[in-house]
């Protein structure tokens, strides 16, 4: 692969794959919730102090600092000046994207930061390894 237009069909694949695997670890939490009767689900946990908010912190300010991909994108389009259409498509579609997953999985007691961590282990566990490899 020499040009991004030539890596449409693996980014799909790739793209499908990690659909599945969310799919499949909110299944499996929504199956068996992690929740125990006497827990509560609470806004913001009660033993939160700075250290533990900003290690999560980092990692969503790390996962944005790809914007410099942008500049790369754009030089391959046919007609860079769509950029911004293909951004205010996107943009919120991720975001809204990213929200439900994580507001789900917290809402049925997902026990990890990683959602496939707090999967059972199981079946559906071995499946989304074997998706994720």
């Amino acid at each position: 692969v020499r040009k991004l237009s030539e890596s449409v069909i693996l980014c799909a694949v790739n793209t499908l794959l990690v659909v599945i695997v969310v799919v499949l670890a909110l299944v499996e939490l929504a199956r068996n919730p992690h929740q125990k009767e006497d827990t509560e689900t609470r806004l913001i946990a009660a033993d939160l102090d700075f250290t533990k908010a900003l290690g999560p912190a980092t990692n969503v300010i790390y996962a944005y600092t790809g914007q410099w991909m942008y500049f790369e994108l754009m030089e391959t389009m046919d007609k860079p000046s769509d950029f911004p259409k293909a951004f205010l498509v996107t943009g919120p579609f991720m975001v809204t994207t990213y929200l439900v997953v994580a507001l789900t999985s917290y809402g049925l007691g997902a026990g990890e930061a990683d959602l496939v961590a707090s999967m059972r282990r199981g079946p559906m566990l071995r499946v989304a390894a074997l998706l994720l490899f």
